[in-house]
C-alpha cells in the first residue's frame, strides 16, 4: 500500500509539474513567467467597412510582464491605396501587467478604393520573450482588407418575393446608417382589391467591426433584427422582426412573421 502511495505522490508531481511548462516549444520548458513570445490575436484575412478605426490586435504571452514591453512593427501595402500615414515603420507599447496592447489603423471617411494592408511583428525589445515561435504557426502576421460601404443595394424579401431598393444613408457616427425601408414596403389592399397603404420599414442599421449588422426600428411594431454585411464581396442578410403580420392572418394567436432579406451592392 505504501508504494501505491508513492507513486501517486509522484505521478502527481508530474502532474503539476507538466501544467507549469509549456509544450509548444522547447525555448520555454520549464516556463520562467516573466519570459514568453508575442503574436497577433489572429492571423485570418479580415475585412472592415471605409469609415472608422480597426483595432490591430497584438498580444502577449507573458504571464509577468513586470516592465513593459516594446513592439516594432511594419505596415505594409498589399494592394490599392491606403491612407497617408497608415503604412511604414511603428512601435506599439505593451504597458506593464497587462497582457494585450492595440494599435489602431484609421480608415478614411471616402476612400476611393479598396486596399489591403499587411501587419508584421519585427522585433520586441526584451531578451527572454521572443516574436512568435519558430515553426509553432504563431501569428505574426496580420491582413487587414478595406472595402468602402456600398449605398445603393438591390433586396428581396423571401415571404413575399418582392424586391425594392435599399439607400444606405451615413450619419455622424461612421458605424451608424440609415434608410428609409429595410424591406419591399408591403401593400395592405381592402376587400376590392385596391392598395389602401404600403408599410415601409425604416431602420437604423449599425455595422459592428466583424460586419455583423444591428438593426432598430423607431415604429413600435416593427423590432428591428440583425444580419451580416460583406463589404468586399458586395452581399448582405438581415432578418427582421415585426409584430404587425402574422402566419395566419385569421388567427390573432398565430405567430408573427419574419422577413429575410438578401441584398446585393448596385455598385
Amino acid at each position: 500500500m505504501k508504494y501505491i502511495k508513492f507513486l501517486s505522490i509522484i505521478a502527481l508531481a508530474l502532474v503539476f509539474n507538466a501544467c507549469e511548462q509549456d509544450f509548444e516549444d522547447d525555448n520555454f520548458r520549464p516556463r520562467d513567467r516573466t519570459s514568453g513570445w508575442v503574436e497577433f490575436e489572429v492571423d485570418t484575412l479580415k475585412t472592415f467597412p471605409s469609415r472608422g478605426e480597426y483595432r490591430i490586435p497584438f498580444d502577449v504571452q507573458v504571464p509577468i510582464n513586470k516592465d513593459g514591453l516594446m513592439i516594432d512593427y511594419t505596415a505594409e501595402t498589399l494592394a490599392g491605396s491606403p491612407p497617408e500615414g497608415s503604412t511604414g515603420n511603428f512601435t506599439a507599447e505593451v504597458p506593464a501587467d497587462t497582457r494585450n496592447t492595440s494599435d489602431f489603423l484609421n480608415i478614411g471617411v471616402e476612400p476611393s478604393d479598396e486596399y489591403s494592408i499587411k501587419y508584421t511583428m519585427n522585433s520586441v525589445d526584451a531578451d527572454n520573450v521572443t516574436v512568435g515561435i519558430e515553426g509553432s504557426g504563431r501569428p505574426t502576421e496580420h491582413v487587414v482588407n478595406v472595402c468602402p460601404i456600398p449605398l445603393e443595394w438591390t433586396g428581396e424579401v423571401d415571404v413575399t418575393g418582392a424586391t425594392f431598393t435599399l439607400t444606405l444613408t451615413p450619419t455622424d457616427d461612421p458605424r451608424v446608417y440609415e434608410t428609409s425601408t429595410a424591406w419591399a414596403p408591403i401593400p395592405i389592399v381592402d376587400e376590392n382589391g385596391n392598395i389602401i397603404e404600403e408599410v415601409p420599414y425604416p431602420a437604423t442599421f449599425e455595422i459592428n467591426d466583424d460586419q455583423s449588422l444591428d438593426i432598430t426600428a423607431p415604429n413600435p411594431d416593427q423590432t428591428g433584427g440583425s444580419g451580416v454585411m460583406n463589404t468586399c464581396d458586395g452581399t448582405m442578410e438581415y432578418t427582421l422582426q415585426q409584430e404587425r403580420f402574422r402566419e395566419d392572418p385569421a388567427d390573432p394567436e398565430s405567430e408573427f412573421l419574419e422577413f429575410v432579406v438578401t441584398l446585393t451592392a448596385n455598385n
